[in-house]
């Protein structure tokens, strides 16, 4: 099985540098990792905690260990 993610995905996977304004922080996980991490739960049919722990032992395979990924991104609706 291959699975084919882009560098820019990988390189935007998630803001660190997050800034409050006043208003409220800036978003942790921009939509292209959103809808990446979406699209994965839907096309293997995963639960979500099936699609977390296999997104995260996708980007430990990568070799991005340090990279996360929350159980509220996936459960996101995409409009």
């Amino acid at each position: 099985m291959s699975i084919w993610l882009s560098s820019s995905i990988i390189e935007s996977w998630q803001n660190d540098m997050r800034y409050y304004d006043g208003r409220g922080s800036t978003v942790k996980y921009p939509d292209s990792t959103i809808e990446a991490c979406h699209y994965i739960r839907m096309v293997f049919k995963l639960s979500l905690r099936q699609a977390l722990g296999f997104i995260e032992n996708l980007l430990v395979l990568l070799g991005k260990p340090h990279l996360q990924c929350q159980g509220r991104i996936i459960h996101c609706k995409i409009s």
